[in-house]
């Protein structure tokens, strides 16, 4: 935990930390196996981070991960929430913990304070709910217009727009109804957003 005050936060090579305000050093925050205290902490290819309404750090993993971790900044402790580590996709409708994914990327937290997340090798988008339980939102069975999702946000209604980077195109999710429709693309023009 670092004693020193924060003034930003750095993603640089495989290291999340924070910048000392009195001197040009970082202090590790995050890197390795879970769940242990954040000083000893390995982390392995940061993705993405987003942090959620208490102030506690997400990041997702790749390559050799493939998980999500929190930094919980009550406790300064690191604990997985989601992946198992194994590239796969599997644990739909179970927790977190025991899902596979593959290639995570961007996250993003919706006001009820659900996790998105871009499972872009398994072209789909995963939901962890607040119980820790993980479902697909978008692609796979739901439908095959998702191929390769990079990047999530939720506008001001709360519908979710999904970069598909692989279509060459971005999505939106309507949160009430769950269809996905092109906004645009490489070959089609803008719609009515």
């Amino acid at each position: 935990k670092c004693s020193r005050p924060v003034q930003s936060l750095c993603v640089a090579g495989c290291l999340l930390g924070v910048l000392s305000a009195q001197a040009q050093y970082i202090d590790t925050v995050i890197g390795g196996n879970s769940p242990v205290a954040v000083s000893v902490f390995r982390l392995s290819y940061p993705i993405g981070v987003v942090s959620d309404k208490d102030g506690n750090i997400f990041v997702s993993t790749g390559r050799f991960d493939q998980a999500v971790r929190k930094l919980d900044i009550a406790t300064a402790k690191v604990s997985r929430v989601a992946g198992t580590g194994i590239a796969s996709f599997a644990g739909d409708g179970g927790p977190a913990v025991d899902a596979s994914l593959v290639s995570l990327m961007r996250m993003v937290f919706d006001a009820a304070g659900n996790l998105y997340i871009a499972d872009s090798s398994n072209n789909r988008v995963r939901k962890i709910d607040g119980h820790g339980v993980i479902t697909t939102a978008a692609g796979g069975p739901l439908g095959n217009l998702l191929n390769s999702p990079k990047s999530l946000f939720f506008d001001s209604k709360g519908d979710l727009y999904i970069a598909n980077s692989g279509a060459k195109s971005v999505l939106k999710m309507n949160m009430q109804t769950g269809a996905l429709s092109t906004v645009f693309s490489n070959i089609a023009a803008v719609k009515d957003i």
